[in-house]
């Protein structure tokens, strides 16, 4: 069985479907016949291949003056490739998909194989103000991977599911490419979107979504070392630009497990973090305590410095009670002849300086601490210290 739509002057959209088998059980023929309303209650489909394209540069020549017709809404291209239906139940298996958009000139394409999927309660109507309206859609995929923007990132999950608006993508990797080097990934068993634009993934490749939310993510992300590119950043938008590639108006990360490196070596890790941030407003924060009123929720049960021989820990680290900074349980330092702890410490700020690869810890205090240095102690290196208030320490110049 074959359909084929060509574009027109009132379409931007051309089809073609392939089916092996199409079968659809408790068809009302009065409303195909009266209204042209397909009405069953379910279809079933085998072995389905599907084409579709998308213009988005093509013109509107219903005037004599050639005007240029903004973005096809996805629901609007599915209304016009469906028509009007109500579907109790529709069950597709080993289907091909092949999807072509064109935009500013730029060719976006998308393609899977040999996959399966079900929708409950579908509906499509033309006049409504939103066309299609679903129960729940479930798609299970095979070593799905998706390349955008001319190979500079790579996207991978192996199912998707939606329902009241919420979509779910099992197994989610993200990859960041800088030529043919990964500088950025995230790997976590589920990836949680609300408020999808589908039409700036199909149009623009772009990511952009009311909220997104990680759960028990593996985030690996090298920071840019380059002394015209890079900047001194807070960790704050450091980990604001762990999303750089997507649009989120709210990011959330549950139980993540995040490592910052170096370009030329030091990283830090943070495990066990817990982020809740309002992501677009760190365009307009150029302060850092701008910046960190933007974060609702920040811990991380150990967060690890390591720099050569030198390694810092913070111990039980959360947002303090007016985002003015980070309150710690414990800091333990050691290496380079020195071995130092402190407890119940308070930090204004962390800055991750990529162009001298160092951490720049502002506004440090605490109520008790214990420093030893051994007489040949080497000047420390990558970590360093603005300000710092405090009491109860004691030192020993001895090893």
């Amino acid at each position: 069985m074959y359909f084929k739509s060509r574009k027109g002057d009132s379409s931007r959209t051309a089809f073609r479907i392939f089916f092996d088998k199409l079968q659809l059980t408790n068809i009302d023929f009065d409303s195909l016949y009266s209204s042209e309303t397909i009405i069953a209650d379910s279809v079933y489909c085998s072995r389905p291949q599907i084409f579709l394209d998308i213009d988005g540069d093509r013109k509107d020549n219903s005037k004599k003056k050639e005007k240029k017709v903004g973005v096809e809404r996805v629901d609007a291209v599915i209304q016009q490739l469906l028509g009007d239906m109500r579907l109790g139940y529709v069950g597709v298996k080993n289907s091909d998909i092949d999807v072509n958009t064109i935009k500013n000139g730029r060719t976006s394409t998308f393609s899977s194989r040999d996959n399966s999927f079900e929708i409950y309660k579908l509906a499509v109507r033309q006049n409504d103000l939103r066309p299609i309206s679903l129960e729940k859609f479930v798609m299970s995929l095979h070593n799905y991977e998706n390349v955008i923007r001319d190979g500079r990132y790579a996207i991978a999950f192996d199912s998707i599911r939606f329902e009241d608006d919420i979509i779910n993508l099992s197994q989610f990797n993200f990859k960041e490419l800088d030529k043919g080097k990964v500088v950025k990934s995230l790997a976590m068993p589920s990836f949680q979107v609300r408020g999808l634009s589908w039409e700036s993934l199909l149009y623009e490749n772009v990511f952009s979504a009311q909220s997104a939310t990680f759960y028990d993510p593996k985030v690996n992300y090298t920071l840019n070392g380059s002394s015209k590119k890079g900047r001194a950043k807070s960790l704050f938008e450091t980990l604001n630009n762990i999303d750089d590639v997507m649009d989120l108006q709210n990011l959330g990360i549950y139980r993540g497990d995040i490592q910052l490196n170096f370009s030329k070596g030091g990283s830090l890790r943070l495990t066990n973090t817990n982020l809740d941030l309002r992501a677009n407003d760190f365009t307009s924060a150029d302060k850092i305590k701008n910046v960190q009123r933007s974060v609702n929720v920040l811990s991380f049960d150990k967060g690890r410095f390591t720099k050569g021989d030198l390694v810092a820990d913070l111990n039980k680290v959360h947002l303090s009670e007016n985002k003015s900074g980070l309150r710690a349980a414990s800091m333990e330092v050691r290496g380079n002849g020195i071995k130092a702890n402190a407890h119940n410490i308070f930090i204004g700020s962390v800055i991750l300086d990529s162009a001298s690869q160092s951490i720049l810890v502002d506004g440090v205090k605490w109520n008790k601490a214990t420093v030893h240095m051994s007489p040949g102690a080497k000047k420390t290196q990558g970590l360093r210290k603005k300000e710092q208030n405090a009491a109860g320490t004691t030192g020993d110049p001895r090893s």
